[in-house]
């Protein structure tokens, strides 16, 4: 037989759609987990979680029997178990996690647009769309895994712990609280890493400039709010507008901002939708020219 009758098989097969996204959500966790400096940021992340661990774990103890060793031990360290304490573990969290998803996203668009691997995403059958939401998921997923996830854990525990009406009823506003507020933390800053990454060329590059970006966000817009008296000019600053939508979620009586939360909301979306924007343009364009 001739060789120019000869052919390649047909692909008989059908493509996976909706789910090409986790393609790359795999790939990145293949690529983040393994590294030395991830796992140190993750076990400070850790750290934090088996601390509040063991402060309501003390606390049920002190309050199921105050008469005990191990109650009279603790009773003098503040270990009350409210609303204010998950506020309070997820906003030191926050900074952890920010480090985290920094180390983390600072390289994931910059690195394969200067290792040339764009082509070889788009060259099979991922979109943009994919593509994007891969990136952004990895970050989001990894953030709600160190945030969200264990906070209801521990609200399942202490319940488990000091079982009761009372404890059910106070905390059964918690999860809710607990899931918007990680989602605001979480969110806004994968966008803000993966902006940087989309704009810039390196990893380096990207880790100073939202570094600088989010100390100039705490500080000037608090500044410029003293010299002028103005404290609208604060509600610029997207971490304390955050914070301040944390506060009211969790019912505390300390509001980082001296604003409504419905002007922060509005403020952390849209920046958020901004920088969504920047990463959704880069993307895209990046597919146009495969």
């Amino acid at each position: 037989m001739p060789i120019f009758d000869r052919s390649y098989r047909a692909y008989d097969g059908q493509l996976r759609t909706g789910l090409a996204w986790w393609v790359i959500v795999k790939q990145e966790m293949r690529v983040i987990f393994p590294t030395r400096s991830f796992l140190v940021l993750l076990g400070f992340c850790l750290a934090h979680v088996v601390l509040r661990l063991l402060q309501i774990v003390a606390f049920d103890i002190l309050a199921s029997n105050p008469e005990s060793s191990i109650a009279r031990l603790v009773k003098e360290f503040p270990l009350k178990v409210d609303s204010e304490l998950f506020y309070q573990f997820l906003t030191t969290q926050s900074f952890l996690l920010f480090g985290m998803i920094l180390y983390a996203g600072a390289g994931m668009i910059c690195d394969d647009v200067r290792n040339n691997l764009m082509e070889v995403y788009f060259s099979k059958p991922i979109t943009w769309v994919d593509y994007t939401l891969g990136k952004i998921l990895t970050l989001v997923l990894l953030g709600l895994g160190l945030s969200a996830a264990p906070a209801i854990l521990l609200v399942v525990l202490h319940n488990i712990l000091a079982p009761g009406w009372g404890t059910l009823e106070a905390a059964i506003e918690w999860p809710l609280a607990i899931s918007l507020y990680s989602c605001l933390i979480v969110v806004p800053c994968s966008l803000v890493v993966l902006a940087g990454s989309a704009l810039l060329k390196n990893q380096r590059d990207v880790t100073i400039s939202v570094v600088v970006l989010v100390i100039v966000s705490f500080v000037l817009p608090e500044s410029v709010s003293n010299i002028f008296d103005n404290t609208w000019i604060q509600i610029a600053s997207i971490p304390r507008s955050i914070f301040n939508i944390g506060a009211q979620l969790f019912s505390v009586d300390s509001e980082p901002l001296d604003l409504s939360p419905w002007h922060s909301v509005i403020v952390v979306i849209s920046i958020s939708l901004l920088f969504l924007g920047v990463i959704c343009r880069k993307v895209h364009r990046c597919e146009v020219e495969v």
